[in-house]
């Protein structure tokens, strides 16, 4: 029976949800996404479906409704990315240069941060454990 009641209110109300153009909740999401922030960061801040998401940032919906778009655009701007998130290596690999320039290994760096440089972008984590070790020798 409350499954009845549900389903008509929610019958009801289908078509007097308010839809907003999706435009700039999917630039919105594209520019969290150059900063290191995906959709499943975003999914798990605001509480919308990750496969949504992921439908407005490539573009493919033309509107979507107020709640979600108040709920994305309504993100601070001081989101952090999540420390699984992928992020450009090249800052990071510029500090481990400094760090072999002073002497260190490349194997010995690796061994003091957990993990060992192997393509252009690195999570959040390992940037994070350079930058500490970085500041550590630089003092």
């Amino acid at each position: 029976m409350l499954c009845r009641a549900a389903n008509a209110r929610d019958k009801a109300t289908r078509h007097t949800r308010a839809l907003v153009d999706a435009a700039p909740v999917t630039q919105r999401l594209q520019a969290l996404q150059a900063d290191g922030i995906g959709y499943r960061r975003v999914a798990a801040l605001t509480g919308l479906n990750a496969n949504r998401l992921q439908e407005i940032r490539r573009g493919n919906v033309a509107f979507t409704t107020c709640r979600t778009a108040e709920k994305i655009l309504g993100l601070p701007s001081t989101v952090t990315p999540s420390l699984w998130s992928r992020i450009p290596a090249a800052p990071t690999k510029r500090m481990m240069k400094w760090l072999a320039a002073e002497g260190f290994t490349l194997a010995a760096i690796a061994a003091r941060i957990g993990a060992r440089p192997r393509s252009q972008t690195i999570t959040v984590r390992v940037a994070a454990r350079v930058a500490r070790l970085y500041r550590e020798m630089q003092s």
